[in-house]
């Protein structure tokens, strides 16, 4: 369990929703601005652990070095300075916008401290570093990355991945994630007008409805992957809620149990 005072909430940040996707590392500063004040005010009710996607600053990198596929060949290695480079510069500015936003955080590098193994699917995170955090009133900040594995040479650890162990291994109340549509739909919004959004969505509507959101450019599955992933905390007992980032106030609202007007629910 938590080892918070308050009750623990974990966000993330899409990296669609803080980044330009079609626009190799472009920042969508205005909307990380608003979001970092909506977790600056929700912090006098909760505490909060915050996991931010790539986005332009890491997809397109991975994809163009095959990083997804692990280490074959020295050129790669190139692509792994390159990748780290564009990643750490976003996570700069989301601890930017924060401190402007009077938010006290720490960002926990899990390419610093993790190594993994492809033999097994789970990824051992520094939950101890995590938990001081949140003892001393810091909000930790990480972001999906790159570890070394001891089989592939490196592992992409999606921030989906980090947002949903970290919920279940920390107790989590809750868990957000920020989109940049209103929830989850029968099919993509941005390319069917007719697409309707559910408010709630359990694993036997995912045979009924089309998944396409995100995967030209996504290295960690799309959003299909994202559902898959945030199931897992749905079924130990987290309030999974999945929020549009681009209205005002819902990822607020969402943060301290106040359900947005139009989201998505996980039904376990």
């Amino acid at each position: 369990m938590s080892t918070a005072r308050r009750p623990l909430v974990v966000l993330k940040l899409g990296g669609s929703l803080i980044t330009e996707k079609a626009r190799i590392m472009t920042l969508r500063r205005k909307i990380l601005k608003r979001l970092c004040r909506e977790v600056s005010r929700a912090l006098s009710v909760v505490d909060v652990v915050l996991v931010h996607g790539a986005g332009s600053f890491g997809h397109p990198q991975v994809k163009m070095y095959e990083l997804d596929r692990g280490i074959r060949n020295r050129h790669q290695l190139e692509g792994l300075t390159v990748t780290k480079i564009a990643v750490e510069t976003l996570s700069i500015e989301v601890l930017k916008e924060l401190r402007k936003a009077g938010v006290v955080a720490m960002p926990i590098h899990l390419s610093s401290c993790v190594l993994s193994s492809s033999r097994s699917e789970k990824v051992e995170l520094p939950l101890d570093i995590i938990r001081k955090c949140l003892e001393m009133g810091v909000v930790p900040v990480l972001h999906g990355d790159i570890v070394i594995d001891e089989e592939r040479g490196i592992r992409i650890v999606s921030g989906d991945y980090i947002a949903v162990e970290l919920s279940i291994s920390l107790g989590a109340r809750r868990l957000v994630f920020a989109l940049d549509v209103d929830g989850i739909y029968t099919s993509d919004p941005k390319l069917n007008p007719f697409a309707r959004m559910l408010t709630e969505l359990r694993r036997d509507d995912l045979d009924r409805i089309s998944l396409g959101m995100g995967v030209e450019m996504d290295v960690t599955r799309g959003m299909k992957g994202k559902i898959l992933e945030a199931f897992r905390a749905a079924e130990h007992g987290v309030e999974v809620i999945m929020v549009s980032g681009l209205r005002k106030d819902y990822v607020y609202k969402a943060l301290i149990g106040e359900l947005p007007e139009r989201c998505t629910r996980l039904v376990a």
